[in-house]
C-alpha cells in the first residue's frame, strides 16, 4: 500500500522502534522479553560498531588536517627556497592527502547515515534543577574552608597575629603544657587547624626571609620562624605524596615526628638544617642585590642632578641656568609659565639697552630661538652700538661666573 500523497516517513529512518519481534517467526516460541533483550543487544552491538568506524574515521581527519596544515606553513614560509625536488615532494604529499582527507569525509557520512537511534538514546538529560528547603540548606562554612577560598593578602591580614605567634613557637599556654618544640607546634595548630595551609607556609617563609635580611631581631627568632616555615613546608610535602591535603596530614605528620624514632628525628633535623642555611644565605644574596639596585639608582639620580647642574651652553657660550636666574621675576615667570606673549610685553616696556641686554643674552644661552623667516626683534638687531652691548654682556657673564 502507497504512503499518502505528501507525508513524508523519512523522518523516522534513524529510529530503531519497530515491531518486528512481534513478527520474528520464533515469537510464539520465544518469551516477549527475552526476544527485545535479543533485539536491543543486537540494535547495540550493530551500533557500537558503526561508533568506533565513526571515531576511527574523525580521528584520521583530524591528523591528515594537522599534516596538511604544516605541510602548508612549510611552504608558505619558504622553507624549500633552492631545493625543487625537496619541494615537488611536499606538494605532491600535499595533493594525496587532499584526496585521502576528502575520500575519509565520504566515508564518515555515509557510516553516520548508517547510524540509527533507539528510544533510550534518543531521550536524555540536559539539564537538571534541585529545590532544596530552608530545612535542608547546608551549615556554615567552616573557617578552614574560608581560609583556603581567601587571596593571600586578605589570609595574611586576617591572621597576621596567629601567625606571627606560631612562628614565636606558640602562645603561653601550649609553651606551658608542651617542652617538646614540635609537640607545641603541633598543639598550637591544633587550637587554629586554618593555619594549615599554602598562605600559612608562604608568609613564614617570607618573614624569615625579611627577618634576617633586616638584622633588626636576633637568630633565635628568625631560627623559630623559619623552623615553623620547614614544619608547614614539610607537612605540604607529606600530603602531596599521600595525595591528601595539609589539613589531612599535619597530624599523621606529628604522630611520625613525635614516636621516638630517633633515624626519623635526625633525617628531619638534618633536612630542617640545610632549609634554614639555605634561607640564610638566599637572604643575604638578595640584600646584595637590593643594595646593588639601591646604589645603581642613586648613580643614575646624581648623574641626572649633575646633568641639569651642567647643562650644555647656548649657541652664544653662555649657560643657560645662569641666565635664566639673572632675568628679572616678571621674565622668569613668563618663561615657566610659557607666556610669550607676556615675555614680548615685559620686554617691550623696557628701554632700548635692557631689552637689547636680555635679548642678546637670552639668544646666546639658548633660551630664546627667534623663528627662521621671521623679524627677530628690534633688540636683536645689531645697530651701532652693537660692539659696546656685547662688552657689556661679557663683562655681565664674567661677574655672574665669579659670584
Amino acid at each position: 500500500m502507497a504512503p499518502p500523497a505528501g507525508f513524508d516517513y523519512s523522518k523516522w529512518d534513524k529510529l530503531e522502534l519497530s515491531d518486528d519481534e512481534d513478527l520474528h517467526p520464533g515469537a510464539q516460541f520465544i518469551e516477549a522479553n527475552t526476544l527485545r533483550r535479543i533485539k536491543r543487544e543486537s540494535q547495540q552491538n550493530k551500533a557500537s560498531d558503526i561508533d568506533a568506524k565513526i571515531e576511527e574515521y574523525e580521528k584520521s581527519i583530524k591528523e591528515t588536517k594537522k599534516r596538511i596544515k604544516t605541510l602548508e606553513i612549510d611552504i608558505v614560509e619558504d622553507r624549500f627556497a633552492g631545493d625543487e625536488d625537496a619541494l615537488k615532494s611536499v606538494r605532491d604529499e600535499l595533493e594525496s592527502l587532499e584526496t585521502t582527507l576528502r575520500e575519509t569525509q565520504e566515508k564518515l557520512e555515509a557510516e553516520k547515515k548508517k547510524r540509527t537511534f533507539s528510544a533510550e538514546e534518543l531521550c536524555k538529560v540536559t539539564t537538571s534543577k534541585t529545590l532544596v528547603g530552608k530545612d535542608c540548606m547546608p551549615t556554615e562554612v567552616s573557617e578552614n574552608v574560608q581560609a583556603q577560598k581567601m587571596t593571600y593578602e586578605a589570609y595574611c591580614e586576617k591572621y597576621e597575629k596567629e601567625l606571627d605567634t606560631l612562628a614565636e613557637g606558640g602562645d603561653i599556654e601550649t609553651k606551658s603544657q608542651n617542652k617538646n618544640p614540635y609537640a607545641r607546634m603541633e598543639a598550637y595548630l591544633s587550637k587554629h587547624t586554618y593555619l594549615v595551609c599554602e598562605h600559612a607556609l608562604g608568609y613564614l617563609l617570607l618573614k624569615a626571609l625579611y627577618e634576617e635580611m633586616d638584622g633588626v631581631v636576633g637568630r633565635d627568632k628568625v631560627l623559630s620562624t623559619a623552623k615553623a616555615g620547614f614544619a608547614l613546608k614539610s607537612i605540604s610535602d607529606f600530603a602531596t605524596a599521600n595525595k591528601r591535603t595539609m589539613l589531612d596530614q599535619y597530624k599523621p605528620f606529628f604522630v611520625r615526628l613525635l614516636e621516638n624514632d630517633e633515624k626519623v628525628l635526625h633525617e628531619y633535623e638534618l633536612a630542617e638544617m640545610d632549609y634554614v642555611e639555605k634561607l640564610i644565605e638566599r637572604a643575604e644574596k638578595k640584600k646584595m642585590e637590593e643594595e646593588a639596585e639601591a646604589k645603581k639608582v642613586e648613580g643614575t639620580t646624581q648623574t641626572g642632578v649633575e646633568e641639569i647642574e651642567n647643562p650644555p651652553l647656548g649657541p652664544g657660550g653662555l649657560n643657560p641656568i645662569e641666565v635664566f636666574e639673572s632675568l628679572p621675576e616678571e621674565m622668569q615667570t613668563a618663561f615657566e609659565s610659557g607666556d610669550v606673549e607676556a615675555l614680548r610685553e615685559y620686554v617691550n616696556g623696557l628701554s632700548m639697552k635692557d631689552a637689547k641686554f636680555y635679548m642678546r643674552r637670552m639668544v646666546d644661552s639658548g633660551l630664546w630661538v627667534p623663528q627662521e623667516g621671521e623679524h627677530p626683534g628690534t633688540a636683536l638687531v645689531d645697530s651701532g652700538d652693537d660692539e659696546e652691548e656685547k662688552e657689556k654682556v661679557r663683562d655681565d657673564d664674567d661677574e655672574t661666573k665669579a659670584t
